[in-house]
């Protein structure tokens, strides 16, 4: 019997997923007053300072409308500064940085433990496939 492969299930895997962790990164950095989102901001800048809001919309992916909003309020509360036209992290970001990045990567590590070695790689090259086909 041939198995019918329906994009569906697997695209509504994938934003379930996507809302999961959103929701977990969230929930981690509260106390740091950072979204998800935020954080793509400053992970963007972290390995690249300098970017425009265009740069920043294609390393991140997000709406270039939020993305404005997201800057002002990391402006406000002194995660960025924006100098012609280019944004860059302050100093006291750069310096958090690897504690928020720790605290992450902890998060990610939780959830990497409930799978083996050969499953991570499996769910990677799958999910490289898919992202093949839509490129």
């Amino acid at each position: 019997m041939k198995m019918v492969i329906k994009m569906e299930r697997i695209e509504k895997r994938i934003v379930v997923l996507y809302r999961l962790r959103k929701e977990r990164i969230n929930e981690l950095l509260k106390e740091y007053h950072l979204s998800y989102e935020d954080y793509e901001i400053v992970l963007a800048l972290h390995y690249a300072e300098g970017l425009s809001i265009e740069d920043i919309k294609k390393e991140t992916k997000i709406d270039e409308r939020l993305i404005e909003s997201i800057i002002d309020h990391l402006q406000k509360k002194n995660y960025l500064y924006i100098e012609n036209d280019r944004i860059y992290l302050t100093e006291a970001t750069k310096k958090l940085y690897p504690q928020l990045k720790r605290v992450v990567k902890k998060g990610n590590e939780e959830m990497i433990r409930q799978m083996s070695t050969d499953e991570y790689h499996e769910i990677i090259e799958t999910l490289d496939k898919i992202i093949e086909v839509y490129e």
